[in-house]
């Protein structure tokens, strides 16, 4: 939307110098996730069926959040958000170690992760993650 100003101008984006991140994400402890299982696997499921709905009923996707959400843009400028090509939203964790490195690299991260499955619930430790 920013673009659309003359006034404005991209220098370089976030996908350029990391690639693709992970967008979607939750956020618990290992102890509340350890204490319910069945709970996080049952958020990981919810969040892979919205992700297969959105991808297959965009239109719709748009409607349900420009509602819920109670934003002031119209629907139609969500539906281009969604529609944007350097905006994913998989399942699979994309970029978390090149992220914690540069995290890491300037002080933001005291501890760096040996690996994206560090950070990340062990229901999605089968996914091809980077």
């Amino acid at each position: 939307m920013e673009l659309e100003n003359p006034g404005i101008h991209k220098v370089f984006n976030s996908i350029e110098l990391f690639g693709h991140l992970t967008t979607i994400m939750a956020f618990t402890t290992q102890q509340f996730r350890a204490a319910n299982p069945k709970l996080a696997a049952s958020f990981v499921a919810a969040l892979q069926e919205a992700i297969e709905f959105i991808a297959a009923s965009k239109a719709e996707a748009a409607q349900i959040y420009a509602e819920t959400a109670k934003v002031k843009q119209p629907q139609a400028e969500i539906l281009r958000i969604i529609d944007d090509p350097d905006l994913r939203f998989p399942l699979v964790p994309a970029g978390i170690m090149s992220y914690a490195n540069f995290m890491h690299r300037v002080g933001l991260l005291k501890a760096k992760p040996e690996t994206w499955k560090d950070v990340f619930v062990c229901e999605l430790h089968g996914l091809p993650g980077s």
